[in-house]
């Protein structure tokens, strides 16, 4: 069914209902009466809810400032915590490179010259030795470094490693073994004379190993061979030489060379003390016997005699207490007694009376004390 309205036709929409329509929508606008009184009054309400609603320009600041905080942290929150993501990276970092440095020297305790991780093997001497500060501490190492050089020289045998590595292990056993002595002779000589013994005695078992691994060294390491065995003839001689003078008034000539501490020359005079010279007065001048260059790669001692002696006990350096020693020097009192003063009493004397003479002429003094 079709109605029409104005000149238009509109299906479904009925006069009846048409004419309701119109009648609320001229009340709504002010126009006739309606009486549908409660639609009209939620109409009324809703008008003025929308004028409470307007917001002044405070509140409306205080809106917008809230969304923009709660917006940020989707962009500009990032930035400060770029830092922190970076330390992190950092510490992670340092922590892999650790790890692979633990890990590499672990599996380079083994290795040998011409492999993959022998110069990491040598990188972790050298960082051990670095963290060493006392004196005996990297004389040990250096001699624990050069013991570990004859067993390499021992294991390329073995391998079936090339001529390079023989000549670097002994030339590297030459290097430790110098450093570990120079190092031992100086404290030998401060710490009466242990360290001198303990070097000798390492000395000739580091020979006795160079002489069994001799034959299966290369034709070209033979002179490498040779600097080695001279070395440690020259170290065992020259601890000796130390050994010898340690109850002398001069024990080392004040110089040194490549094997630390040069023992004096001439006759062995006593201790300042013991030849009845008076206190402060030094010891008769002596002439100085003929002196042996150590320096210049003489052996003191010859080879051949020092490879002959390896299997017979080091010596010890001569006790203050054995038959024949020098004793050790007397404790001689000083020159000037020290004063001896008053006994002091044992009460403290009272301090003296002080009298003042009275202000006004009548009145008594007076005392204090």
């Amino acid at each position: 069914m079709e109605t029409e309205l104005s000149g238009v036709n509109v299906p479904g929409w009925p006069p009846r209902s048409r004419a309701e329509d119109e009648d609320f929508a001229r009340a709504v606008d002010g126009g006739a009466p309606s009486t549908e009184d409660d639609e009209l009054a939620v109409v009324g309400a809703l008008r003025g809810l929308g004028d409470l609603g307007t917001l002044d320009q405070a509140t409306r600041h205080r809106i917008h400032s809230g969304i923009i905080e709660r917006l940020a942290p989707a962009g500009e929150q990032d930035q400060p915590r770029r830092p922190q993501v970076l330390a992190g990276v950092l510490v992670a970092a340092a922590a892999a490179v650790l790890i692979v440095g633990a890990l590499g020297m672990l599996l380079s305790k083994d290795a040998l010259p011409g492999d993959t991780l022998y110069d990491v093997k040598r990188a972790g001497e050298s960082a051990s030795l670095g963290l060493t500060f006392d004196e005996q501490g990297k004389a040990a190492k250096y001699l624990e470094f050069a013991g570990t050089r004859l067993d390499e020289l021992a294991a390329l045998h073995g391998k079936g490693a090339a001529e390079s590595g023989y000549r670097r292990v002994l030339a590297d056993f030459t290097t430790d073994a110098a450093n570990g002595a120079a190092r031992l002779s100086v404290l030998g000589v401060e710490d009466g004379g242990v360290q001198l013994t303990e070097l000798q005695g390492w000395t000739r078992q580091q020979a006795t190993r160079l002489v069994t691994a001799k034959a299966d060294l290369p034709p070209s390491a033979s002179a490498g061979y040779e600097t080695s065995v001279a070395l440690l003839s020259r170290i065992d001689a020259r601890a000796g030489a130390l050994a010898a003078r340690l109850q002398c008034y001069l024990i080392t000539a004040g110089e040194s060379d490549d094997l630390g501490a040069v023992p004096a020359t001439g006759p062995c005079d006593p201790p300042q003390g013991n030849q009845g010279t008076a206190q402060g007065e030094p010891p008769p001048a002596t002439e100085p016997g003929p002196r042996q260059d150590l320096s210049d790669g003489t052996v003191p001692m010859p080879t051949q005699r020092f490879l002959s002696q390896l299997d017979s006990p080091a010596p010890t350096p001569p006790s203050p207490t054995a038959p024949g020693a020098v004793s050790a020097p007397p404790v001689i009192p000083p020159p000037i007694p020290t004063p001896t003063g008053p006994r002091l009493p044992s009460t403290p004397a009272k301090p003296p009376l002080l009298s003042i003479p009275p202000l006004i002429p009548g009145l008594p003094g007076l005392g204090i004390g």
